[in-house]
């Protein structure tokens, strides 16, 4: 059975954002520079914390993800580090509290927002199924681990959640960051 509530946040206002195929997922629909419109997993927004994400079976879902492999991605490094730059500077001010802050990508891929944010000093951790990914976010150094958010089992406290358990996400402007910040 699909996915009823945001993998996020738990909320139930999943609403059709983009249109696309109903069947299992495969690793390359998934990748994140796949731009064939209607080919891609139905994509749904979630109503409370905003989150794009695909409403299809969890396990379907979770396999497609471990065996995505994207090298167009890579191949666009220093675009996307560009924009790594440009969302960590506008979430910059929302960030409270004394010290480094600690950032949790959830979905982190090969790790670029997390390398960016390490070398503004800040402490990182991520969250990626993709085997692919994890390699590639590791070889750079990064503590990256490979499952699900639940998987993880982050220890009560470590970052600031929205009350039922999930990472409360920051809002830039239109895009929703996957950061949690302690």
């Amino acid at each position: 059975m699909p996915a009823t509530t945001c993998r996020i946040c738990g909320g139930a206002e999943l609403t059709l954002a983009y249109e696309g195929a109903t069947a299992s997922p495969t690793g390359e629909q998934v990748a994140p520079t796949r731009h064939h419109p209607g080919e891609q997993p139905e994509l749904h927004r979630c109503g409370r914390c905003g989150v794009l994400q695909a409403r299809v079976i969890e396990g379907e879902l979770k396999t497609a993800y471990t065996r995505m492999v994207d090298e167009a991605y890579v191949a666009e490094e220093d675009a996307r580090r560009a924009t790594c730059r440009k969302l960590l500077s506008a979430a910059g001010p929302n960030l409270t509290g004394d010290g480094q802050p600690l950032v949790l990508d959830v979905g982190c891929g090969v790790g670029l927002l997390l390398d960016e944010a390490r070398r503004r000093g800040w402490r990182t951790q991520g969250v990626e199924l993709s085997d692919w990914g994890v390699r590639r976010a590791r070889h750079l150094g990064l503590d990256v681990f490979q499952g699900t958010l639940e998987e993880a089992g982050f220890a009560p406290g470590v970052y600031h959640f929205d009350g039922e358990g999930a990472p409360a996400p920051i809002h830039v402007g239109e895009l929703v960051a996957h950061l949690a910040v302690a």
